[in-house]
């Protein structure tokens, strides 16, 4: 799992959570984002950690996790990969 920083919209809901809860949850959304776990494995794992009934709230607080905090990360963590890669190309290019 990597490092996340969250977005004002789910600091309250971090902060609900806990420590332990909160990790869970960003470990199965990055695990779901990356294909790792499917849609009903994450609801599975997901759905104990809120006890919300309202099925809107649970897409919504989702959709933020994706778009403000999982894919902008995994995007910067591929992006530092390819300039290692390319660096190491690069550096054995030149020998």
């Amino acid at each position: 799992m990597y490092d996340y920083d969250v977005p004002v919209e789910l600091e309250g809901i971090r902060r609900a959570l806990g420590p332990d809860d909160w990790n869970e949850y960003v470990y199965l959304m990055e695990a779901l984002w990356l294909n790792k776990v499917t849609a009903h494995e994450f609801e599975q794992g997901a759905k104990p950690l809120f006890q919300l009934h309202l099925e809107g709230v649970r897409k919504r607080m989702n959709s933020i996790m994706v778009v403000k905090m999982i894919m902008p990360r995994l995007e910067q963590v591929r992006e530092e990969l390819m300039a290692m890669s390319s660096g190491q190309v690069e550096s054995r290019e030149g020998e």
